[in-house]
């Protein structure tokens, strides 16, 4: 991937792994599977909003709802959100700072391989995709129906439009070297059957004596 630059590579590298450890998480260890597309949401929003630009960031914290720092003690496993209500994820502040609900952010000690990241948030979001598909219930309340129809929008944009456009790049590379490489064999072979032409022709040219007149 080296037609992506070194700070755009390692940046949507470090996107990709958060967003792996955040579904990851919310697959092992989600208390109401149910609500698994809303979590999802939740957790594009706040990866939205941690690699966003500092200004894109404090207009989003000029909306965003107070809360606590930590969820409260006993109000852990208890659902953020209804299915009964229309659901739309939101950025949550605490003393004027951005509160993640669901995105983690753990420090990365070296550099990450980046089509390792990229295969594995793959297998991983082909298992959020068949969790979605085996809950009935998404496809008998609008609310659950619509949050995975904005979850797998938002994945689009996010992941799979960059991607697209990755191999689209390295395809074009490699047909653009294709084409060199068969230009280049197409002149050398021109000029091979060139040389023994030109060489016949000097040969002709050459006029023999006559024996008869030589005598």
């Amino acid at each position: 991937m080296n037609h992506l630059g070194d700070k755009q590579s390692i940046r949507r590298g470090a996107q990709f792994f958060y967003l792996g450890i955040g579904l990851g998480r919310l697959v092992g260890e989600s208390l109401h599977p149910e609500l698994l597309a809303m979590d999802c949401c939740q957790l594009l929003e706040e990866l939205e909003f941690y690699f966003s630009s500092s200004t894109v960031q404090g207009m989003k914290m000029m909306v965003a709802t107070s809360s606590t720092l930590h969820e409260p003690l006993g109000q852990e496993s208890s659902p953020q959100y209804s299915a009964n209500e229309p659901f739309r994820p939101t950025m949550h502040k605490w003393n004027q700072r951005p509160v993640y609900r669901r995105l983690m952010t753990p420090p990365i000690p070296f550099p990450l391989d980046y089509r390792e990241v990229l295969l594995s948030l793959c297998d991983i979001l082909a298992l959020i995709y068949s969790k979605l598909i085996e809950d009935s219930s998404a496809s008998e309340n609008v609310n659950l129906f619509q949050a995975i129809i904005r979850f797998d929008d938002r994945i689009k944009k996010l992941f799979i439009d960059p991607v697209k456009k990755e191999f689209s790049a390295v395809a074009s590379q490699v047909m653009a070297e294709e084409m060199r490489l068969v230009r280049k064999t197409y002149a050398s072979g021109a000029r091979d059957e060139a040389a023994p032409s030109s060489t016949t022709a000097a040969t002709s040219t050459v006029t023999v004596p006559d024996s008869g007149n030589a005598s």
